[in-house]
């Protein structure tokens, strides 16, 4: 893969975990309705990702990141899960 891609994609994730963790906690639960059941496993995703390695991500909120968790799971149930771990690039 190219590095210009991977530059692109860390940037990426950055931006959405930045968005994520600057909403409301009482405001998750609407933004999730809103959002389509793809969009749902890409927030989950994300979630995951930032969780997966925080040295990478020292100064996020991961407090906020496990609501997010939480509030994807009582939406999607185990189902956003399954769709994140069956779709990991190996």
């Amino acid at each position: 893969m190219e590095i210009s891609l991977i530059n692109e994609q860390v940037a990426a994730a950055q931006c959405a975990i930045q968005i994520l963790t600057a909403i409301r906690d009482s405001d998750i639960p609407k933004m999730i309705d809103s959002l389509s059941v793809d969009e749902r496993t890409n927030c989950c995703k994300y979630v995951y990702l930032s969780m997966s390695n925080p040295s990478q991500t020292p100064s996020v909120n991961y407090g906020c990141l496990l609501k997010w968790q939480n509030a994807l799971y009582e939406k999607e149930g185990v189902g956003v899960i399954m769709r994140c771990l069956a779709e990991r690039k190996l």
